[in-house]
């Protein structure tokens, strides 16, 4: 390797030494050294050097020397880089995302016919990030299927309703096997019901596919509300802060879900730049009296998990003290809680129906 002194990169370069500057590329004892070889690669345009370029800008080195090889990669222009630069820009790395986006702009036509190709990753984060570049890249699909691959990707299921089922089944098929994130229940919600409600033949293999992905995704409303009643948050205001994934998961009931899990802090006090606060459920009483009124199974299995609102402890202060911690406040849902409780013995404490998720209607207030 370089036993004695560091790889002279000037040197390499002149003499095209490929092979020598993959080589520096592992030269530990000077990462300058190997940032240079990683740029002086992309400069020579030699394509024997992507797959060492992929491995640097998807290993555990510095976020230096990684963009470099991202750029460099680029600059090669080769196509092997495109599916190793899409799983880079999913992962958690985000001070590479404009790079990456501009080395696979750099590649040109090809990648965009692997872009189109990965829509049907197996991998979600792959299929996301796909989708994203080709939106970017301001890419029209030209076919049934390119539509279909791109709408799935986006879980744009409801817009599949104007494709010919017939000609997506097959996509649908590979589809409805696919990873995807259980916090995707919800969405996986929607593409099950759209295949049950289109496919004619009950004996056909994708129905009881669809059947099974119903069953799994169901099982998850249950942990996401359970797990929202046990971290209730806060806010200074009351902005429109139900989120468009909330609308998604809860329907007509996204606002009072989320009013019953928050609670508001209130600034008592203010020194410059320090307050001090106190925290009120008000909302979250108001919420659950409104839901009260509402008789249907939905808000039954709701009462359930608002019986288990968890209290909390939040900072009573901005002010850093001298010695020990930031002391806290105790934030009580007391309150909502025996509300629930009462009302669903108001009711005749009914049991938990898990099934009623299986409805498209089943979040809608009348």
């Amino acid at each position: 390797m370089f036993p004695f002194s560091p790889p002279n990169i000037d040197a390499l370069k002149k003499k095209g030494n490929v092979q020598g500057l993959i080589r520096a590329l592992n030269y530990k004892k000077d990462p300058a050294v190997r940032q240079v070889a990683a740029k002086v690669l992309g400069e020579i345009g030699d394509s024997i050097a992507v797959e060492p370029l992929i491995e640097i800008a998807i290993g555990n080195d510095s976020k230096e020397l990684r963009i470099t090889a991202v750029d460099s990669l680029g600059m090669l222009g080769d196509e092997r880089a495109v599916e190793p630069l899409l799983m880079l820009r999913s992962s958690s790395d985000s001070f590479v995302y404009a790079n990456v986006e501009k080395s696979i702009r750099s590649i040109g036509d090809p990648a965009v016919d692997l872009l189109i190709g990965a829509l049907s990753h197996t991998e979600r984060r792959v299929r996301d990030q796909a989708a994203r570049m080709l939106i970017a890249f301001s890419w029209e699909p030209g076919n049934t299927i390119e539509k279909a691959s791109l709408w799935i990707a986006r879980r744009e299921f409801d817009r599949l309703r104007e494709l010919d089922y017939h000609t997506i089944k097959p996509l649908l098929i590979q589809s409805v096997r696919w990873e995807n994130h259980p916090e995707d229940f919800y969405l996986n919600l929607a593409f099950a019901r759209f295949i049950l409600n289109t496919e004619k033949n009950l004996d056909d293999p994708i129905v009881s596919l669809a059947h099974r992905l119903l069953e799994v995704s169901i099982r998850e409303y249950p942990k996401t509300l359970d797990k929202m009643s046990a971290n209730p948050w806060a806010y200074e205001d009351y902005p429109e802060y139900v989120s468009e994934i909330d609308k998604r998961k809860f329907g007509d009931y996204a606002d009072l879900v989320r009013s019953v899990v928050s609670y508001k802090r209130v600034i008592t006090h203010s020194w410059d730049v320090y307050n001090d606060y106190e925290y009120k459920t008000d909302r979250s009483v108001s919420a659950i009296e409104r839901l009260c009124g509402i008789s249907t199974p939905v808000s039954t299995n709701l009462l359930h998990h608002f019986t288990k609102l968890k209290d909390g402890l939040a900072d009573s202060t901005n002010r850093h003290p001298t010695f020990g911690n930031i002391p806290t406040t105790k934030v009580s849902f007391e309150i909502p809680r025996s509300i629930a409780i009462s009302e669903l013995a108001r009711r005749g404490s009914p049991e938990y129906d898990l099934s009623i998720y299986k409805s498209e209607d089943c979040w809608r207030i009348q």
